[in-house]
Formats: structure tokens, C-alpha cells, sequence
């Protein structure tokens, strides 16, 4: 039976859990993190964000947001089709691993300036 994907969105109480692949209910827990961090120079600069902690209901794993940010664990693409060739699959695979990364350090690069 194929299972309909329902991508991991931090407003959702259900969706495709990206540990165990099941759509699954979820149970949310916040946190409200603060920290001062020196900047050198200027002083200390407050950095505050929310994390959110969801615990999948099938097979009990987390899932984390920083504010609105998916941090872990990594999602991969979905698989390549069959037909591709070696060559470009492997290119594809390769994408498919570091595809949610570039948001997570465009985050940070923010976060210190």
C-alpha cells in the first residue's frame, strides 16, 4: 500500500514522521531558549529562540524546530527513480542529503551578525 507523505510543518498535529516514514500523530512541547553571546567590540548581544520538540507517536523519536526552522533529523529527498542513470543518481543522492542544510547555516550566518 502506498502511504500518502505529508511533509514535517511545525503547525500540523500529523504527518509523515522522518524517522520511522509512518503518518503519524504528533505531540508538541515547547521550550523558550535565551542566551547572551559576545560579540567582540560591541558587547553582549540576547539571542532568544523557541524550540519546539515533537515526539512521534508511532515510533517515539524527536523531531526539532528552532523558531520556524526544521533543524533535525535530516530529511532526505525522496528516492531517485530506478531509471536514472548511475551517474546522475549519484548526483541526486548527493543533493538529496545536504538539500535542507543551506537553510540550517543561512539561519546561523544570521543568528551572529
Amino acid at each position: 500500500m502506498n502511504q500518502k507523505y505529508v511533509a514535517p510543518t511545525l503547525s500540523l498535529k500529523s504527518f509523515t514522521c522522518p524517522h520511522c516514514h509512518t503518518l503519524s500523530l504528533m505531540q508538541y512541547d515547547s521550550h523558550r531558549f535565551i542566551a547572551d553571546v559576545k560579540t567582540g567590540a560591541r558587547g553582549v548581544k540576547s539571542i532568544s529562540n523557541n524550540v519546539f520538540i515533537v515526539r512521534c507517536e508511532n515510533c517515539g523519536k524527536k523531531i526539532i524546530w528552532i523558531d520556524n526552522n526544521y533543524v533535525y533529523p535530516d530529511i532526505v529527498a525522496e528516492e531517485a527513480n530506478p531509471d536514472m542513470p548511475k551517474s546522475v543518481k549519484q548526483l541526486f543522492d548527493e543533493a538529496g542529503l545536504i538539500y535542507n542544510k543551506s537553510r540550517e547555516l543561512l539561519v546561523l550566518y544570521c543568528v551572529w551578525q
